[in-house]
C-alpha cells in the first residue's frame, strides 16, 4: 500500500501508463461477483469481488477510461486503447450481482461460458472435490488403496485443508484428461448428494442479459484443459459449445476463452480453425494491436488485490496492479517467487 500511495500521489503512476502504457489495452477478467465475503467461501480457490467493490470498480473505470465492447475493438483492428470487461464460466452471481451494475453504468462485457453448465446441476470438479475433502478424516482416507491421489489428499489433510494447500490436488488433475479426471473422482463424487452451490447461469438469464448488451463467448462444453485433451474432443468442444451458444443468441459466437488459461499451439490453431476471431489467456499483461488475437492478455479482478484495510475498492491498488512496468516486473519475479 505504501508503494501505492507513494507512485500514485507523486504522479509517477499515471506518468508510467500514460508513457509505457499509450496505446495499451487492458482488459480485464472477473468470475464470482458475491453480496459478502462469505459467499465466496464455498469457491474459496476462484478469485472474486463483492458487489459493492465491483460497483466502485466500474465507476472509477468509467470516470478515466474509456470502456469498449470486445466486437468494437475486435473489429476496430484492436488499434482504439481503453478497457474491456470480461467474466469466466459463468456463474448465476455474474446475472444477480454485476449485471445490475453493468446495466446501470451503461458498459458492455462479454462471459464465456462452461455451456454443458448452463441450467443444470453439475458442478465444477475443482468446487465439488473442495468440499468433499472437507467432508473427509484422515482415517478414511489412509484406508483407500494406494495412488498418487491418496498420497495428496493425506498430505493435505495432515497440513489443514486451504485454498493454498489444495493447488497440489489441483495442479496434479489439470495435467489430466477429462475422462480420467473423472476416473479418478467418481468413487469420490458418487457419495456427494450435495446439491450444487453456488449455481451457475440458465439460458433465461443469458438471454436476458444478451437483449441488454451483454456479449456471450464460449470457455468450452465441459472446461477442459485444453493441451491435456486429444484433437477430436478438443474440435467437439470448441464447435459444439460455438453450436449451442448461437442456436440460443441468434448470432455468431467469435470469441473464446481457455479455460483456467491454458493453452498451446495447437490450442491456438484449433482455435483459429474452428471459426473464432479472438481467445483470451490469463497472462496478465495489456494488450496492443500487435497482440496474437489467440493469445489475448487479462488482468484479473479480485478482492485481495484491489482492496485496503477496510475492504473497500482503492484506486490506487487498481492503478497499480494495472500499471504497464509493474505488471512487467511482477511477471518477470514470478518463477523466482513461485520456486522459493
Amino acid at each position: 500500500m505504501f508503494l501505492a500511495r507513494l507512485l500514485y500521489y507523486t504522479g509517477i503512476l499515471f506518468f508510467l501508463n500514460r508513457l509505457l502504457g499509450k496505446n495499451h489495452t487492458l482488459i480485464l477478467s472477473f468470475h464470482r461477483i458475491t453480496l459478502n465475503p462469505d459467499q465466496a467461501k464455498n469457491t474459496p480457490t476462484l478469485p472474486y469481488l463483492t458487489a459493492a467493490n465491483f460497483e466502485k470498480l466500474i465507476a472509477y473505470l468509467k470516470s478515466k477510461h474509456c470502456i469498449q465492447g470486445l466486437e468494437d475493438w475486435i473489429s476496430g483492428g484492436r488499434k482504439r486503447a481503453g478497457v474491456i470487461l470480461t467474466f469466466d464460466d459463468g456463474w448465476q452471481d455474474n446475472y444477480l450481482y454485476a449485471f445490475p451494475v453493468l446495466k446501470k453504468h451503461q458498459v458492455p462485457a462479454t462471459i464465456f461460458v462452461a455451456v454443458n453448465f448452463i441450467g443444470n446441476a453439475k458442478e465444477f470438479w475443482q468446487v465439488k472435490l473442495f468440499r468433499r475433502l472437507q467432508q473427509l478424516s484422515l482415517t478414511e482416507v489412509q484406508s483407500w488403496p494406494y495412488s498418487e491421489l491418496k498420497r495428496i489428499v493425506v498430505a493435505i489433510l495432515k497440513e489443514g485443508l486451504s485454498p493454498e494447500s489444495y493447488q497440489p490436488l489441483v495442479r496434479y488433475l489439470k495435467s489430466r484428461p477429462k475422462r480420467e479426471i473423472d476416473s479418478l473422482l467418481e468413487p469420490l463424487f458418487s457419495r456427494d448428494s450435495q446439491k450444487p452451490e453456488p449455481a451457475l447461469l440458465n439460458w433465461d438469464e443469458i438471454r436476458e442479459m444478451h437483449r441488454a448488451g451483454i456479449d456471450f463467448g464460449s470457455h468450452t462444453l465441459n472446461h477442459i484443459i485444453i493441451p491435456m485433451e486429444n484433437e477430436e474432443t478438443i474440435r467437439e468442444e470448441l464447435h459444439s459449445s460455438q453450436q449451442l451458444l448461437e442456436r440460443h443468441l441468434h448470432k455468431p459466437v467469435r470469441y473464446f476463452a481457455y479455460p483456467s488459461g491454458e493453452y498451446d499451439q495447437r490450442a491456438k490453431e484449433l482455435v483459429r480453425q474452428a471459426g473464432y476471431l479472438a481467445a483470451f489467456t490469463t497472462k496478465e499483461e495489456l494488450n496492443t494491436s500487435f497482440t496474437n488475437p489467440f493469445e489475448l492478455r487479462r488482468i484479473e479482478m479480485e478482492e485481495n488485490k484491489l482492496t485496503d484495510s477496510k475492504k473497500e475498492f482503492c484506486r490506487l491498488l487498481f492503478e497499480l496492479e494495472t500499471c504497464w512496468l509493474y505488471l512487467k516486473i511482477k511477471n518477470r519475479l514470478k518463477p523466482q517467487l513461485s520456486s522459493y
